[in-house]
């Protein structure tokens, strides 16, 4: 546990971000005023973190907007992420993939960037 730290997060998707032009400069600001720490534009959509305490407000900031969430959690979010390459990258995605199909594994967290 001491490799991760609790964050909120929030995740919005990608059709979602384009609808409500949630890439201009405003809106990041408006969401740093409402607890945003970091806010990063994926191919998926959009991640924003914050701290645990500000998720609330956050998520009420966002629905205020009329914006629809995918997911809006407390998760552990590594400190330092590692970069894996070659037999290690595909054997952990393996890993990773297994762990997806096994019903009696709910979460879990990873400091690797695949």
């Amino acid at each position: 546990m001491w490799n991760f730290s609790q964050k909120g997060i929030v995740r919005i998707a990608k059709e979602e971000v384009k609808s409500k032009k949630l890439e201009a400069d405003e809106v990041e600001l408006e969401l740093i005023d409402n607890g945003a720490q970091d806010i990063i534009s994926e191919e998926e959509g959009m991640t924003i973190y914050t701290e645990p305490g500000d998720l609330q407000k956050l998520k009420m900031f966002l629905e205020g907007k009329g914006v629809a969430t995918e997911a809006a959690d407390i998760e552990y979010v590594a400190k330092e992420s590692t970069e894996l390459t070659g037999e290690d990258k595909g054997k952990v995605e393996k890993f990773i993939e297994e762990l997806d199909e096994n019903e009696d594994v709910s979460d879990y967290y990873t400091n690797v960037n695949i």
